[in-house]
């Protein structure tokens, strides 16, 4: 077996780790030509009080992915698109194709170009933070949610996981895995960004509280017109607990802001707005959430 891995950012780079650690032969590719150059040295993975480095195999060509049975598809959500236009002719009609993305609609994305009996998508913990282009932090926690239309692609994609070391359970509704966990990043991702705090800060926030509250009711209410239907308290719940279990953690939205990068509100709170809006459903802390940190992105190009 042979894994293809899309994207050399920080969920790219742990499962290419992973991979790499149970002894599979793994592909790296990433169009950033300063990203590749930097890993060609090596991947080095810091975990607690322990760093580790080991050479990869890294390209910006996507004919090497041609060979590869399970592509895992890692790029930003607003990369999606982009990456498949650029890959997509080139992989065997045999692989299978792996999300687990943050946010809303990359599954339909990748399934404008790939049959969806060879999708498997859905939802992971798994907690890492690129320190620079050659490093990442690992930050704990492996479970994964999997599922798709065609079960052997599944069992395939699970097996291979499994090989890994990494635990995964597969579901019959990866649709509903995905948007719980859009509707705790939507609670959590904007908020982090915009205060510029770790997620545990959150909890000691009272106003913040009160947004992520609000954001919630609203993103329960649009999941609700679309079928999904979730408990408002429960999803509040399971969001202190991320936050809890996350207190130091710095979320992938400040990250992007802190280098002053593309965020994935979009995906996210931003996918919300647009079914609800669909639903004539009223999300205005969405909204205005996803405003600000566009202002945010834009005000990038600006300087003291």
């Amino acid at each position: 077996m042979k894994i293809g891995i899309i994207g050399a950012g920080a969920m790219g780079s742990i499962f290419t780790c992973f991979f790499h650690n149970a002894g599979i032969e793994t592909t790296l590719y990433d169009i950033d030509r300063s990203t590749v150059d930097a890993l060609r040295n090596g991947l080095r993975v810091v975990a607690g009080d322990t760093t580790v480095s080991f050479p990869v195999a890294i390209t910006n060509d996507p004919a090497m992915l041609t060979a590869c049975d399970i592509i895992l598809v890692f790029v930003k959500s607003y990369a999606t698109v982009p990456a498949m236009d650029v890959i997509s002719s080139v992989l065997s009609p045999e692989s299978r194709i792996v999300t687990l993305q943050n946010g809303i609609g990359n599954n339909e994305a990748i399934s404008r170009y790939i049959p969806v009996e060879r999708i498997v998508f859905g939802t992971t913990t798994i907690g890492a933070t690129k320190i620079d282009r050659s490093t990442v932090q690992y930050g704990g926690s492996v479970d994964i949610v999997i599922g798709g239309t065609d079960m052997s692609a599944v069992d395939d994609v699970q097996r291979a996981f499994l090989d890994a070391g990494l635990s995964s359970t597969i579901t019959d509704n990866p649709e509903t895995a995905v948007w719980k966990k859009a509707l705790i990043n939507a609670a959590i991702n904007p908020l982090g960004a915009i205060l510029s705090v770790p997620n545990g800060a959150l909890l000691e926030n009272e106003y913040a509280l009160l947004l992520q509250k609000s954001i919630i009711e609203e993103s329960v209410a649009v999941a609700g017109a679309l079928g999904m239907h979730f408990d408002t308290t429960a999803v509040y719940a399971a969001t202190r607990d991320v936050c809890v279990k996350t207190s130091k953690n710095l979320c992938s939205m400040l990250q992007d802001v802190q280098s002053k990068r593309k965020t994935e509100i979009e995906s996210i709170n931003g996918a919300i707005v647009r079914n609800g809006a669909g639903h004539g459903i009223e999300t205005p802390v969405n909204s205005m959430v996803a405003t600000i940190i566009h202002a945010i992105e834009e005000s990038y190009t600006f300087s003291v």
